[in-house]
């Protein structure tokens, strides 16, 4: 990701029953976000959507999997 002054997670890309990873880095500035659906087919670990780092130079990985009806997300933070 270039920048990630725009970057929606909301494609429907993702084949059923194989996960992927958005892997979610800041640049040195820090201070981007990223909106995650709210939708009923979005089951987070932990029960919501999570903000992600903003720390200059930090990354997060969101890992998704897909049943073909709900994704199931969870985040690994601060790296």
């Amino acid at each position: 990701i270039k920048s990630m002054a725009n970057f929606k997670v909301s494609d429907k890309i993702i084949e059923a029953d194989r996960p992927l990873k958005y892997y979610i880095p800041q640049d040195g500035t820090g201070g981007k976000t990223v909106a995650f659906p709210t939708t009923d087919d979005w089951k987070w670990s932990g029960g919501s959507a999570p903000n992600v780092t903003t720390t200059g130079g930090k990354t997060d990985i969101v890992t998704l999997i897909y049943d073909g009806a709900i994704f199931y997300a969870v985040i690994t933070q601060n790296f």
